[in-house]
């Protein structure tokens, strides 16, 4: 396998249905970084974790909302919430991104897109495609963000999603885009996460 590859483990019973919610047990896992150094659910118990899952290292509107968290990153530090963003994208492409600048963020490559399918994020062209709702001013913004040309590796397409999961693994909010740009607003990522 693939440098930085996930290594999977459902460690606690995976809920039923297409999607998850406020309430539930996230999925448990333990995944490779960029470079190489484990991180699990497991051991940031006791503190709040944002999961972001974007669509690959070279995607414009991705890269815009990376920067937007980054912007946020004093607060996180402050309030000691961990940050995972997942890249269906080689490794060698998230780490393009990454060395451009030095991210508070881990980056996780998941080229295989296995940690996708294990919080359900639905794989749609349509619904990426359907509404724009301020994708085109995104795209401009988080070109004119990027310091490197990126390849493009990303061979599906998988829709964004984040996740709030809670100091005991409970989900405090699961949001999954209705079309690209759709993430929780900033403002209220904050209020959740406190």
């Amino acid at each position: 396998m693939l440098l930085g590859v996930l290594l999977v483990s459902i460690c606690r019973a995976q809920q039923a249905g297409s999607t998850f919610y406020q309430g539930q047990f996230a999925p448990a896992f333990s995944i490779k970084d960029i470079d190489g150094k484990f991180h699990s659910l497991e051991q940031y118990e006791g503190q709040k974790v944002i999961l972001s899952f974007y669509r690959s290292a070279a995607d414009p509107i991705s890269n815009y909302r990376f920067h937007e968290l980054e912007a946020q990153q004093d607060y996180f530090r402050q309030k000691g919430i961990v940050l995972l963003a997942v890249y269906e994208s080689l490794p060698e492409n998230v780490k393009l991104l990454r060395d451009t600048s030095q991210y508070y963020q881990v980056m996780i490559a998941d080229p295989e897109g296995q940690l996708y399918r294990l919080y359900h994020i639905e794989e749609s062209r349509g619904k990426l495609k359907g509404k724009l709702h301020g994708a085109n001013q995104k795209t401009k913004e988080g070109r004119a963000l990027m310091k490197r040309e990126i390849p493009e590796d990303n061979k599906s397409a998988h829709n964004t999603a984040e996740f709030i999961i809670d100091e005991h693994g409970n989900i405090i909010e699961a949001h999954y885009a209705k079309y690209p740009g759709d993430y929780i607003p900033v403002l209220s990522l904050r209020e959740l996460s406190r």
